[in-house]
């Protein structure tokens, strides 16, 4: 099984989707989709760990099977991950927001800050 997106930042970041936001979408390939991506999810909690991983389903359904699709990413949910609804302004806003903070670099105590060299403060010949 192969996940979606994967990004390591402090955590596995793991994020699946779903489409099924046209009308030819059946129920049987939408319920399936969710399966599958519930089950790499939960691969991914095994392989890295569950304090180790962060998962995510970002789906777009059509109307007329938002209902059926309803209890499949209520279970994906309780086991874990996070829903984000792309034909939602908020949820698509909030996925784009989590996504774009994974950037911003996490503390690593193993790191000793004290062995960094800032160039910008040596004198232009000494740089080590």
């Amino acid at each position: 099984m192969a996940a979606d997106f994967v990004l390591k930042n402090g955590a596995m970041h793991i994020i699946e989707t779903v489409d099924a936001a046209t009308e030819e979408s059946s129920a049987r390939k939408l319920v399936s989709d969710i399966a599958v991506s519930a089950l790499v999810l939960e691969q991914s909690r095994m392989n890295f760990g569950i304090n180790n991983t962060r998962s995510k389903i970002v789906f777009d359904i059509s109307s007329s099977l938002d209902r059926l699709a309803a209890p499949s990413l209520m279970a994906a949910e309780h086991q874990g991950a996070e829903l984000f609804n792309w034909a939602s302004d908020e949820d698509r806003k909030r996925l784009i927001e989590s996504v774009t903070n994974l950037a911003i670099p996490y503390e690593d105590k193993r790191r000793k800050n004290s062995s960094v060299i800032h160039t910008s403060r040596q004198s232009r010949f000494r740089l080590n």
